[in-house]
């Protein structure tokens, strides 16, 4: 008896400490770098939708946002509410702003400053983030595996 409270207990910790990372956005394989000293990406933020080798960024394209011009943050322009409506998979995210971007076939609005949470509207999922290196004027985009 007490073996099977002693695994009730161990299943009950390990399913509690689980984080639910859920997200709807498709997780797909991409690496790559942008020369920031081009005049395109001299904005506190700015899209990027295919690498000048012709390598897509994340699904959609990814928006990047900068914090103190060391730190950048990048986001799947993917919207995690539209990703599976019928003729919406690649749902373009309109910039409003500099640190908000919104969907335009649903309405979310994201927060470019609070990990791309949605602040309005009906997603509930925020934006998939990438991974960033920068590494003098050159700026590396990954999915991180």
């Amino acid at each position: 008896m007490k073996k099977f409270w002693l695994v009730t207990l161990l299943i009950i910790a390990t399913m509690a400490c689980t984080k639910d990372s859920y997200n709807p956005i498709p997780n797909v394989s991409f690496r790559g770098t942008i020369n920031l000293d081009l005049p395109q990406y001299n904005y506190s933020s700015f899209t990027i939708l295919r690498a000048t080798t012709g390598q897509t960024f994340g699904n959609n394209g990814v928006v990047v946002y900068w914090i103190h011009n060391t730190d950048a943050y990048a986001y799947d322009l993917m919207c995690p509410h539209e990703h599976e409506a019928p003729g919406y998979f690649y749902t373009k995210l309109e910039k409003k702003g500099d640190d908000e971007v919104v969907c335009p076939q649903c309405g979310t609005h994201y927060n470019l400053l609070a990990n791309g949470a949605p602040t309005e509207g009906p997603s509930q999922y925020p934006l998939r983030q990438y991974t960033t290196y920068l590494n003098g004027s050159s700026l590396t985009i990954s999915n991180g595996y």
